[in-house]
């Protein structure tokens, strides 16, 4: 709790607009929030938001964008850099995946020097699953396939490379407490559920605790055919 008791007012304005007007008496937990469409605006013009507030106490705010580019997004290095392929089990590039069949999905995270937790986030397309190879229903041949394919993986210590996975319907998700330079690889199968155009969007591998350090892999486009 603050010394001060609040006893101010305040008022939000976006592009000279009031969006918020509030007034602040008393300690209490109430959040005060708005929304607007950033459709109301000029694109390509910067947009000042301006935060007045009048009184005595400690005022509080965070603001947050959300919006969808309308074109597909690049690699981007700041730190980092991470390229995705989706191949056959027997390790030849695929341009279109049978409804059905598995894939290999690899990823490549480039660290020019030792890295401290490191996250690794590879979002799905909607026609793939990930396999979790701890379940009893997946293919034991099809996992002794996939580590065939990955057999210049050096045995590490616990503490290095990525040594927490979690798999879920959407997004694969990797942890490391350590990376040490050079290029970090890590393979899964994926199967094809439903035919169809997907959009894949790009890999991203950040440090937790400094996000402005990251990679993006490219995004592309998936094809599942019958």
């Amino acid at each position: 709790y603050e010394k001060v008791e609040p006893d101010f007012k305040v008022e939000v304005r976006l592009a000279g607009k009031l969006l918020l007007e509030e007034i602040f008496k008393a300690k209490r937990d109430k959040i005060v929030k708005t929304e607007v469409s950033l459709a109301k605006f000029e694109p390509g013009k910067t947009i000042p938001l301006k935060i007045k507030k009048k009184g005595k106490g400690s005022l509080y705010y965070g603001t947050q964008m959300t919006y969808a580019p309308q074109r597909k997004l690049e690699a981007r290095d700041e730190g980092f850099a991470v390229q995705k392929e989706i191949a056959t089990l027997d390790g030849r590039p695929v341009e279109s995946i049978k409804a059905g069949s598995l894939v290999v999905i690899t990823l490549h995270v480039a660290i020019p020097r030792e890295s401290l937790f490191i996250i690794v986030h590879d979002p799905l397309p909607a026609g793939l699953e990930a396999v979790n190879p701890t379940f009893a229903t997946e293919s034991e041949e099809e996992q002794r396939r996939l580590e065939q394919l990955d057999e210049e993986k050096e045995r590490k210590p616990w503490w290095l490379g990525f040594n927490h996975i979690e798999m879920h319907d959407d997004r694969v998700l990797l942890f490391a407490d350590s990376l040490k330079p050079g290029i970090h690889t890590h393979r899964y199968l994926a199967r094809a559920l439903t035919f169809g155009t997907f959009h894949a969007s790009g890999t991203k591998a950040e440090e937790m605790y400094s996000p402005e350090v990251f990679g993006r892999s490219p995004e592309f486009t998936v094809i599942i055919v019958k």
